[in-house]
Parts: structure tokens; C-alpha cells; sequence
């Protein structure tokens, strides 16, 4: 493209082609730079701060410990992943919020060794956060879920424990549903 300089309305043209073309870049990457921001808002707005009640979680975190927890976990699109720290919110724990690990997802294979108090993910014995195996105090309740699953634990259900055994957790209440866990704990 030549410029004619002795052609004023068509240097008119191309001048307002250019402005408009500066204007639609800027337009967009305003759009985009305001979008971020929102989105930055919108995450600082779903972290929260958490207590930690009784010893359910110790050694790995301790009794009254402040933790924050990112509540966009209520949206479903965001996966949970075994040893995952989460708030769980059911109905028979005492109607309070848990905080508690994940150790069985969707699609794991899981068995209970009734003799030994042994509950067994994917063919491996279910260890605390500091590699041990965990020995639990009842059985009763994740065999009777053994058999209504087939061994196999469904979509969008998961079983969640303390780290110790005389936890309220899942060999007290059963599995979780993905809609009662509230958020992930944000560990540092």
C-alpha cells in the first residue's frame, strides 16, 4: 500500500483504518486484562478460613490449626484426588463441617480385611499421613458399602478419613457424596 500525500481523503481513510484497528486491539486486551482481575476477585472470594476441631488429623495438622480452604470445590467441574484435604459438610457428623483426607475416589477397587482391620485401596493397604498402615477401629460400615458397590466405588462418592482411628469419618457414617464436599484445604 502507497501512501498519497497529495490525496488528503484518502489519507483520512487509512489514518481512521488505523485508529480503528489500535482501538479493537485495545478494546481487547482490556476485556481480557478485566476478566483476569474478575476472575483473581472471584477466586480470593471462594478461600476461607478453617478451624480445625478435635485430633482427628494429627500429626498431619494439628488441633485448632487456622487453615484456609478454596470453596470453588463446591463447583463440581473440579476434580478431588485421593489424599486430598477437604471440608465435608454431612449430615451425621454431628451437623458440623469435617475436615478430613480422601483416600477412596470414584473407580478405585477397595476391600476390607475384617480380620486385621485393614482397608484396602486398589489392592494397597490404606496408610496415615505418615506412611503407616492404618489399622481401623470398625469395619462394619465400609464392608456393608463393599457389598452394596461390588468393591468398586461409584461416581461422584467418596470415602474420607482422619488420621486417626477413633475418627468420625466414613467407617462411622458411610461415603460421601461429591455435593457434600465443600471445599479443599489449601496446604502449604
Amino acid at each position: 500500500m502507497q501512501i498519497d500525500f497529495k490525496n488528503k481523503k484518502a489519507n483520512i481513510k487509512i489514518l481512521l483504518y488505523v485508529l480503528l484497528l489500535f482501538f479493537v486491539v485495545f478494546l481487547f486486551y482490556w476485556q481480557m486484562s478485566r476478566d483476569k482481575k474478575i476472575m483473581e476477585i472471584v477466586d480470593q472470594a471462594n478461600i476461607r478460613k478453617v478451624v480445625v476441631n478435635g485430633f482427628s488429623m494429627a500429626p498431619y495438622i494439628s488441633a485448632g490449626a487456622e487453615l484456609e480452604a478454596d470453596y470453588s470445590y463446591q463447583n463440581e467441574q473440579k476434580k478431588i484426588e485421593r489424599n486430598d484435604v477437604v471440608v465435608a459438610n454431612y449430615q451425621n457428623s454431628l451437623k458440623k463441617d469435617l475436615i478430613k483426607f480422601v483416600k477412596v475416589v470414584p473407580g478405585d477397587r477397595f476391600h476390607v480385611d475384617e480380620e486385621k482391620n485393614i482397608l484396602y485401596i486398589n489392592d494397597q493397604p490404606m496408610v496415615n499421613s505418615e506412611g503407616n498402615i492404618m489399622f481401623l477401629r470398625k469395619t462394619g460400615m465400609i464392608s456393608l458399602y463393599e457389598r452394596s458397590f461390588g468393591g468398586v466405588m461409584p461416581e461422584d462418592i467418596f470415602f474420607i478419613f482422619g488420621d486417626q482411628p477413633n475418627s468420625i469419618d466414613s467407617t462411622r457414617f458411610g461415603p460421601v457424596p461429591r455435593g457434600k464436599i465443600e471445599a479443599k484445604v489449601i496446604i502449604n
